[in-house]
């Protein structure tokens, strides 16, 4: 094999990993949501404490869409 195509699947598999941490951490998420929502107590501490978590995570991709790979799959690669 290639030093490029080593590169090549390198590059691949740690996008992968990156999109599938990212995916896990939204549902992951929208399962506490739901838990504050209807199991828990519902207050504005709860909530507060879900937008924080996931609002910091939203604006660190926004931030560093490239370094994620985000950028490469939007374009098909």
């Amino acid at each position: 094999m290639g030093k490029i195509r080593k590169e090549r699947i390198r590059r691949r598999v740690v996008s992968a990993i990156r999109k599938l941490y990212v995916a896990s951490y939204n549902i992951y998420g929208f399962y506490w949501l739901y838990k504050i929502i209807w199991v828990l107590e519902f207050n504005w501490e709860n909530l507060l404490l879900w937008f924080f978590a996931m609002g910091g995570l939203y604006f660190f991709i926004l931030k560093n869409k490239e370094e994620l790979g985000i950028a490469d799959y939007h374009r098909g690669v």
